[in-house]
């Protein structure tokens, strides 16, 4: 299980082992909320500026 596994780690390698790849995940995890918050905002320019849809929940939901 989940908390059996925590448990291992924590013993085995301390607690600080249950933080280990946190740095690296945080780093990916920018690079990727980043690309993602500019594909959003490209395709609802997009969408806005062809007069596709107007800026709404519709579009919104689209856009993401």
């Amino acid at each position: 299980s989940t908390v059996n596994a925590y448990k291992t780690i924590a013993r085995e390698e301390g607690f600080g082992g249950l933080w280990k790849g946190t740095s690296p995940n945080v780093a990916r995890n920018a690079i990727v909320n980043c690309a993602e918050l500019v594909t959003y905002d490209l395709i609802k320019d997009a969408l806005l500026k062809a007069n596709l849809m107007t800026d709404d929940l519709p579009c919104h939901f689209t856009s993401a």
